[in-house]
């Protein structure tokens, strides 16, 4: 679960570094449909068609000479890693959406340490004004 709430912040820092007055963080557990999804979306600048297509690259960054583009390339990785999938919509002006799914049983009480307690999903929404 650590490592998922590293994901999870740095896309947060992305977004205030965005300009994002609101951020929304929803974890969406669902043991029946064995995923786990987590969706993260800001009212921040939202990026140029040309920066949204390299998001996923490790070789791309927008935050100068010494910092690296790492942060969203692993948590891509990480998804796909368990299964799943992972996206980000964007356009100027129009914030940020960044969507990533976990499957399978390592995703639920293995690597991440999610474990459901009934099979109804259970949801999580954090609303945080930047």
């Amino acid at each position: 679960m650590e490592e998922l709430a590293l994901h999870i912040l740095d896309v947060a820092e992305n977004s205030i570094a965005a300009s994002a007055s609101l951020i929304e963080v929803r974890v969406v557990e669902d043991e029946a449909g064995d995923l786990v999804r987590i969706e993260i979306v800001d009212d921040g600048k939202g990026m140029a068609a040309e920066a949204l297509a390299s998001v996923a690259d490790p070789f791309f960054t927008t935050k100068g000479r010494r910092r690296t583009g790492l942060g969203v390339p692993m948590f891509a990785q990480a998804a796909r890693e368990a299964g799943g999938e992972f996206t980000v919509e964007s356009r100027p002006g129009g914030g940020t959406r960044v969507l990533a799914t976990f499957r399978g049983e390592a995703t639920l009480t293995g690597n991440y340490g999610f474990e459901a307690s009934s099979a109804e999903a259970s949801r999580a929404t954090i609303s945080c004004p930047v």
